[in-house]
């Protein structure tokens, strides 16, 4: 193992450790993106309703985030080199699975292996770099970490919008594959931490109590075909199942979440305002594409470059503020990062009709990039420094599981907020055009798919185009209220950042 002690310069262990997780972190990172980008043409292609195609995404978070802890645990316990190496070949094998998906059900189903594969690929990813780095050099580490993968990131949706209007949707899912081969053939020169003897097993029941519990709130709140007394018994049994997932936790020998963590403020803070922060982040991205393509008729490959002036500070920044954060009070950063991300959010929610994108896409775009760049390495170094330096893998599993889970939870409770003003404002606006009654009935009946695509045959051209024309404004209104419930749950991010955490990022780690 490289020296832990505060040195001058990185030793070569240490830039092979920091190059191979920068790459395993972009395959997970990236492939979010790109399949953002390529919803419109899933859902083109399998015919299917907008909360179907959502799926595809949830899918492999909720994977993700039902089986991060235990790939943190994994880490731990036979090597972190060793897992991040299995899930790097997991992921790999899985994306190739779901470039050959012949149905809906089936790339679904490929997404879940997908995610498990990167549940042991990202925890240990983070890991790897607390391990090798001094406390000194571990936030430096982190920034580069940060500014690298997201330069990496920056391309990813333009390749996915180019793929798919090329028609070839299904490549998206093999960018990976480029990318999980330097990997593999960097990893060999990363030394392998010392696994944890301990004698303790695998937490199988928190996993699968977390898995159902998790998918039972988002069939409850995406609708998944139910509603009524179902969406209600969905709730209650996601309810009921969170609340015997924390007494097991409590209770068992070897807990996949070890409880003690949260007696730490800064980490307990710093873990919910992840879950807010990237919680809002994931829904406000899910949709942004979707906006290009059906409000402003963009093109998959406009959406993705679209896209572009988010990532950039990520990528020009986060190293600067790594740098920053040993200087300047964690709580500061912290604050304010999150409360512009979430100014950043709202101001994005004012893309209408024909908006133009130099004076309302670009400003909020990089809002968004500045705040979430002041974020991003601060948060991670505070969350790993609060927690004892054997339980790295397992703190940052934990950190990066409730990033995900505030991905499923809140883009599904978002998502019905914008389905509900969606539904709400279409029927509005269509009582104020000359569409006649039926053709209404049919716009309403088919509100899911949030698309033009229910247009009628048999409307005339100028009852057609004013039907067009609507459904894109209702599309635009139901997009400002999400953006408006991701702005204000971003600014409670920063609250929580500036009532629970302090001091800086290079604060001394506990034995």
């Amino acid at each position: 193992m490289p020296s832990r002690a505060s040195g001058a310069s990185w030793t070569g262990p240490q830039r092979w450790t920091l190059f191979v997780t920068i790459l395993g972190s972009s395959l997970a990172f990236v492939d979010g993106t790109v399949v953002n980008v390529a919803l419109n043409a899933l859902q083109r292609a399998f015919d299917a309703q907008t909360t179907a195609v959502v799926w595809v995404v949830n899918a492999y978070t909720l994977a993700l985030a039902a089986t991060l802890l235990l790939g943190g645990a994994l880490g731990d316990r036979l090597g972190l080199r060793r897992v991040f190496t299995f899930g790097t070949v997991g992921f790999t094998v899985a994306s190739c699975l779901c470039a050959a998906a012949p149905s809906l059900d089936i790339l679904i189903a490929a997404r879940v292996l997908q995610g498990t594969g990167a549940a042991l690929l990202i925890p240990t990813s983070l890991a790897l770099l607390d391990a090798s780095f001094p406390p000194a050099g571990r936030v430096r580490a982190v920034g580069w970490w940060s500014a690298a993968t997201s330069a990496v990131n920056v391309l990813g949706p333009s390749i996915g919008g180019w793929l798919v209007d090329l028609h070839a949707w299904r490549a998206v899912f093999l960018i990976n594959v480029p990318l999980a081969l330097m990997v593999l053939i960097g990893v060999r020169r990363v030394p392998e931490s010392l696994p944890r003897e301990d004698g303790t097993r695998l937490d199988l029941p928190g996993a699968a109590l977390a898995a159902l519990a998790l998918t039972a709130l988002t069939l409850a709140l995406l609708g998944g075909g139910v509603t009524g007394t179902g969406r209600t018994l969905l709730l209650i049994g996601a309810a009921v199942t969170f609340v015997g997932f924390f007494v097991w936790e409590g209770r068992t020998a070897s807990p996949m979440l070890p409880l003690r963590l949260f007696r730490s403020t800064a980490f307990s803070g710093g873990n919910v305002l992840t879950f807010l922060l990237y919680g809002a982040l994931s829904a406000t991205l899910l949709y942004l594409p979707l906006v290009f393509i059906r409000v402003q008729g963009y093109t998959a490959g406009m959406a993705g470059v679209a896209l572009l002036p988010f990532s950039v500070p990520l990528a020009v920044l986060s190293g600067v503020i790594g740098l920053l954060s040993s200087r300047v009070p964690v709580r500061a950063l912290l604050t304010a990062g999150p409360i512009l991300t979430g100014i950043g959010f709202v101001t994005l929610g004012s893309v209408g009709v024909n908006a133009d994108y130099r004076t309302h896409v670009l400003p909020a775009l990089l809002l968004m990039g500045v705040g979430m760049a002041v974020v991003v390495a601060p948060l991670t170094s505070a969350v790993l420094g609060a927690a004892p330096v054997a339980d790295a893998g397992v703190a940052s599993a934990v950190n990066n599981a409730v990033s995900r889970v505030g991905g499923v939870v809140i883009v599904a409770a978002l998502t019905l907020v914008m389905l509900t003003t969606f539904e709400r404002s279409l029927e509005r606006r269509l009582e104020a055009t000359a569409v006649p009654e039926d053709a209404r009935r049919q716009f309403v009946a088919q509100v899911s798919k949030l698309s033009d695509d229910v247009i009628p045959a048999s409307l005339g051209r100028d009852a057609a185009r004013v039907a067009r024309l609507t459904v894109r404004e209702a599309f635009a209104d139901g997009f400002q209220a999400l953006c408006v419930g991701a702005g204000a749950l971003a600014a409670l991010g920063g609250v929580v950042g500036a009532l629970t955490l302090a001091g800086t990022g290079a604060r001394a780690r506990k034995g």
